[in-house]
Order: C-alpha cells, then sequence, then structure tokens
C-alpha cells in the first residue's frame, strides 16, 4: 500500500485511545505504525540527503510533526549516547505509542542506526528518551518499575 490517509485528530485519538486499551500488543501495532510513519517524515524533509544543522533538523521535524496535527515536539537535552524529546498537545493517547514510534523511524531513518524509544509522562507533557536499542531499553525497563527519567538516565560518566 502507498500513499497518505488523512484523519481528524478526534478520529485519530479514538484509534490511539482504543488500541490503547486492548493490551499491550495493541501498543506495538501502534508503535509499529509510527515507525513507518517517521520514515515517511524522514522522506519528506530528505533527512540524510545533505547536512544540516542540529537546530534546523529539530526545527524541520517539529513543523513537520505539528503539520500532519500530530502535536507539538522538541529536542530537551542531548547526550552523545541518547537524548530527550518533550511531547505537548499530542494527538495519540497515553502511554504514546503512536509518536514514539514516529521518533524512532524517523530517528532511524535520519541516522542510518537502529534507534529505541522509552517514554514518561510529566508535568510539562512526556518526555521520550532515544538512543541506542539497548540503551534505552535499559533505560525503558527503569521507567515502568517507577523510576523519575531524570534518574533511570544513564549519567555523563555512563554514557560516554
Amino acid at each position: 500500500m502507498t500513499g497518505n490517509i488523512t484523519l481528524s485528530a478526534a478520529s485519530f485519538a479514538v484509534l490511539t485511545t482504543g488500541f490503547g486499551e486492548a493490551g499491550p500488543d495493541a501498543g506495538a501495532v501502534l508503535r509499529e505504525a509510527g515507525v513507518e510513519a517517521g520514515r515517511g517524515f524522514a522522506t519528506e524533509l530528505s533527512v540524510g540527503h545533505e547536512p544540516v544543522s542540529s537546530r534546523r533538523f529539530w526545527d524541520d521535524v517539529a513543523d513537520a510533526v505539528r503539520s500532519a496535527g500530530l502535536g507539538s515536539i522538541r529536542l530537551d537535552d542531548q547526550k552523545e549516547a541518547w537524548l530527550v524529546l518533550v511531547g505537548t498537545d499530542l494527538a495519540d493517547a497515553s502511554p504514546h505509542d503512536f509518536t514514539a514510534g514516529v521518533i524512532e523511524g524517523l530517528l532511524t531513518a535520519a541516522s542510518g542506526h537502529p534507534v529505541g524509544t522509552a517514554s514518561s509522562p510529566d508535568a510539562d507533557g512526556t518526555r521520550f528518551v532515544a538512543g541506542a536499542p539497548r540503551l534505552v531499553a535499559s533505560i525503558g525497563r527503569r521507567l515502568a518499575r517507577g523510576t523519575s527519567l531524570e534518574n533511570a538516565l544513564p549519567g555523563d560518566a555512563d554514557s560516554g
């Protein structure tokens, strides 16, 4: 199947809420759909074809996500091994599996290397951590045990 479809934000919210309530397999389906959407964003942005500044890259990503009606996303913190994005007014239902997939697909396409994502709600919205899949899986396990994102992230000595 090729091409795009357009859904209203309300329809998308109903779908993601329904999938989210259906259990862990539904979350995996939403994430994989997000990965495909993220790859589409990378193609749309021509990511990987010419060097751009980090600031322009994140501005372009934010514009693409907002234009698609998915909400707002911005870079919050970046280290050598991981980065943190903040999403606000996200169109998909918590735990934002679709948005996590979008980030994963976009960054995998942009970097040419596998990227994993984990998410954690907070007062500013939802924070997404992205990086090497094994590192992010470890962070995700800490988050699942109730550790705050700040405490789940490796220290500077662990990430370099």
